[in-house]
């Protein structure tokens, strides 16, 4: 409540109830009425009947070209001759909208590309270009990447699997599985493979799709790997187990697994001292990371959230860590630990027992981690290999 602004969730409940005034409302006019009146809450785990509430989401919009540079510039290859780019948008600093990326050859190249808000999503830019004496502009219509649409055809496979393309090792992780229940056995690879691929000069861990899960196993994969675990960049709150437990004692399982005792809402709704939280401070000296002989190429996207975000983070502190795709979903402000049901709507509601602080430079709610070579092509995968074998990194 302190962190998102206590005032703002008076206001809230004050035009939440003004709202309320007729006798009767729907369930479904109710949600909506949350929804627009919790906005404010900019949390990609809190959840109101399995809609997402926050707004400020960003997806990666670019043009397939590729530009390189030289002395004179970025130049970009037409009817092989060199064209020169000017401006971008009317903004002589270019290099604001240059992304790193990878050529059809495999080549490190640069394309023009831009994060921009989910509402405000750009449909075309225009540019300026000089070729030998003569300047001249162009209009360009900006692609989304393939993850900034539907990925239920494209990255919902098997949960995990490991296999060989052109000799290279590729892990592919679609969830970070939790070490008990149905799916113990995915994540007895997952950990495996970190065993395995110690002896590999070059991978690849494709965590497109990953949505998250078990928030244990990026640090426990990574200590498999390396014999150790990197600390994460941040602040971490989380809540006191008493209150956890205390939730725990009002679920009436045999009629409702989600239902709250009214008769029980003091403790569950009385405020939590400062005392009743933990706190972890992290930092990362860039300066000094984990030793990586191996060269390990990450491949991520707008639907690699949560606890396949923190692994992105954790990998990051090893030496030769390559991060390829787009910005990743922005899910570390919270957890999705529970989801409750409101006692007399039956409205469910989403949220976390974890408070994680993070310099925006780093990362940013809705924003998410940002790769160091972009691509927002579907064959992604592809590209890497080819980036492999053109630097010859085998």
């Amino acid at each position: 409540y302190k962190y998102i602004g206590e005032d703002n969730f008076e206001i809230a409940k004050h035009n939440i109830l003004d709202r309320l005034k007729e006798d009767k409302i729907t369930k479904e006019a109710f949600i909506q009425i949350l929804i627009e009146e919790l906005a404010f809450i900019q949390d990609s785990h809190f959840l109101i009947q399995d809609n997402m509430i926050i707004t400020d989401k960003f997806v990666y919009q670019y043009y397939p070209e590729f530009y390189y540079k030289d002395k004179n510039g970025f130049f970009k290859i037409k009817n092989k001759s060199k064209e020169y780019l000017l401006t971008v948008k009317g903004d002589k600093n270019i290099e604001n909208y240059l992304k790193r990326t990878i050529d059809q050859e495999g080549k490190l190249a640069y394309q023009i590309g831009i994060l921009c808000n989910a509402k405000e999503r750009e449909k075309k830019i225009d540019i300026t270009l000089r070729k030998q004496d003569n300047v001249y502009s162009d209009s360009l219509q900006l692609k989304f990447g393939i993850n900034a649409g539907d990925s239920s055809n494209v990255y919902n496979e098997t949960l995990f699997c490991k296999e060989e393309i052109d000799q290279i090792p590729v892990v592919t992780i679609r969830h970070m599985a939790f070490e008990y229940g149905e799916n113990k056995d995915v994540a007895r690879d997952i950990l495996k493979s970190a065993e395995e691929m110690k002896k590999e000069n070059v991978f690849i861990l494709d965590l497109r799709g990953n949505g998250g899960g078990n928030s244990v196993l990026p640090s426990k994969w990574i200590y498999e790997y390396c014999g150790q675990v990197p600390n994460s960049n941040g602040i971490h709150l989380s809540l006191n187990t008493f209150k956890l437990n205390g939730q725990n004692d009002f679920v009436d399982s045999k009629k409702n697994p989600y239902y709250i005792n009214p008769s029980d809402k003091d403790l569950f709704y009385s405020p939590i001292n400062i005392d009743e939280f933990w706190q972890e401070n992290y930092s990362v000296n860039h300066s000094k990371l984990i030793s990586n002989n191996n060269y390990i190429f990450v491949l991520v996207n707008a639907y690699t959230a949560s606890s396949a975000e923190m692994f992105i983070n954790l990998l990051r502190s090893l030496e030769n860590v390559v991060i390829i795709g787009t910005n990743t979903r922005g899910a570390l402000l919270s957890n999705g630990k529970f989801i409750v049901k409101l006692p007399f709507s039956g409205i469910d509601i989403q949220y976390g027992t974890d408070l994680n602080l993070w310099d925006e430079q780093v990362f940013k709610e809705g924003v998410g981690f940002t790769p160091d070579l972009w691509t927002g092509e579907e064959d992604a995968l592809n590209s890497i290999i080819k980036l492999i074998n053109y630097y010859d990194l085998k």
